[in-house]
């Protein structure tokens, strides 16, 4: 046995060494699982092309000339009333 170091011989030494590993085992064991890769991200969809919704905007103009075509006349009728009143 002459050998072996005396330091390696002591109990202190090999107490302390077991409680450092084992230690050192149970935090590692107790450390957060890794999670699972996140499923891949949907494809983002592509915006409607502009022509999609062109008819839509065409009635919404041409509605909204009529308004203008509407208020025109308006203006116009009231103006000849109040000329017939004078």
């Amino acid at each position: 046995m002459k050998s072996i170091p005396e330091k390696f011989r002591q109990p202190s030494f090999w107490l302390t060494n077991t409680a450092l590993i084992a230690a050192t085992l149970i935090l590692v064991a107790c450390g957060e699982k890794p999670q699972p890769p996140a499923p891949p991200a949907p494809p983002v969809p592509q915006a409607a092309p502009p022509q999609l919704f062109q008819q839509d905007r065409d009635v919404l103009d041409k509605a909204k000339g009529v308004e203008q075509t509407v208020i025109k006349s308006a203006d116009e009728t009231k103006r000849a009333e109040e000329k017939q009143a004078k």
